[in-house]
C-alpha cells in the first residue's frame, strides 16, 4: 500500500510541476519580473515545499540526520538534474543556452551549501535571539542574493 501511495504522490507532484512551469512563465511575463526571477524564487520555493515539510517532520520526529540528508540530498539531486536536463534539451547545449545571470544563482547556492557544511563542522552554539549564527548567515545571504537577483532582472 505504501508503494502505491508513493507512486500516486509522485504522479501528482509531476503533474503539478508541469503546471507550475507553465503558470510561472505567465507570471514572469505579466508581472515583468522575468522567467529567471520567477523560476529562481517562486518556482523553486513551490517545488521545494515537499522537502521543507519532510525536513520539518523529520526534525519534529527527532531524526536530524534524516532532515539533513533530505536537504543536502535534494541539493545533490538538483545538481544532477542540471546534467539530465541537457539530455532533454534538443536545441543544443542547455548550459550554453541559459542566461549568464544564472551565475549569481549558482554562486548563491554554492555559498549557502558551504555555510551549511561549515555550520555542521563548526558546531556553533552561539545564538542571536533564537537563531544560530550559521542559520542567520544563511537567511541574510539568501535575502541579499534574492534582492540582487531582483534588481538585475
Amino acid at each position: 500500500m505504501v508503494w502505491i501511495e508513493f507512486i500516486l504522490s509522485a504522479a501528482i507532484i509531476t503533474f503539478a510541476a508541469m503546471q507550475l512551469a507553465k503558470y510561472g512563465d505567465v507570471i514572469g511575463l505579466r508581472t515583468g519580473l522575468g522567467g529567471m526571477f520567477v523560476g529562481t524564487l517562486l518556482l523553486a520555493a513551490a517545488t521545494s515545499l515537499p522537502e521543507l515539510i519532510t525536513t520539518i517532520s523529520a526534525i519534529q520526529s527527532g531524526v536530524p540526520n534524516l532532515a539533513a540528508g533530505n536537504l543536502f540530498g535534494s541539493n545533490m539531486f538538483n545538481m544532477f538534474a542540471i546534467g539530465l536536463t541537457d539530455v532533454f534539451y534538443t536545441e543544443g547545449n542547455f548550459l550554453s543556452a541559459i542566461s549568464p545571470d544564472f551565475l549569481l544563482v549558482a554562486v548563491t547556492g554554492l555559498v549557502m551549501t558551504g555555510f551549511g557544511l561549515i555550520g555542521n563542522l563548526a558546531k556553533l552554539e552561539k545564538r542571536i535571539w533564537f537563531i544560530e549564527l550559521d542559520a542567520l548567515a544563511l537567511l541574510l545571504f539568501y535575502i541579499l542574493s534574492t534582492w540582487l537577483l531582483y534588481i538585475r532582472s
